[in-house]
């Protein structure tokens, strides 16, 4: 089970990160400079997301846990607990994560000395 799970997290991920990056390429990315502080949190509340995604492919506990934290920074600068659907999916994958990482260590047979 943990390891269907891994796999739709990854390639939900995956897709995600394809998604917002082919988006930053298509649109443009902003100078920081003509940003409002406001802005520039949301823009680091995605960069910690996308991170979050790419690195629980190696740390599922950290990569979700990342992308849970930049979803959480994203909706408080944006005052609103339920983001537009690609941030739900964002959301989705980092949980995903960590259930991965939680079913995984449940399955490990116990060490014994």
């Amino acid at each position: 089970m943990a390891t269907v799970v891994r796999w739709i997290a990854r390639v939900l991920g995956t897709l995600i990160v394809l998604f917002i990056v082919l988006m930053a390429v298509a649109e443009g990315i902003p100078s920081p400079s003509s940003l409002t502080p406001a802005e520039r949190l949301l823009f680091v509340a995605v960069i910690v997301m996308l991170v979050g995604l790419v690195s629980a492919w190696k740390w599922e506990l950290a990569g979700g846990l990342l992308t849970i934290c930049g979803y959480a920074l994203f909706a408080v600068v944006e005052q609103e607990v339920l983001l537009p659907w690609v941030f739900l999916l964002i959301l989705l994958a980092g949980v995903l994560f960590l259930l991965s990482w939680s079913l995984q260590r449940r399955s490990r047979p116990a060490v014994t000395k």
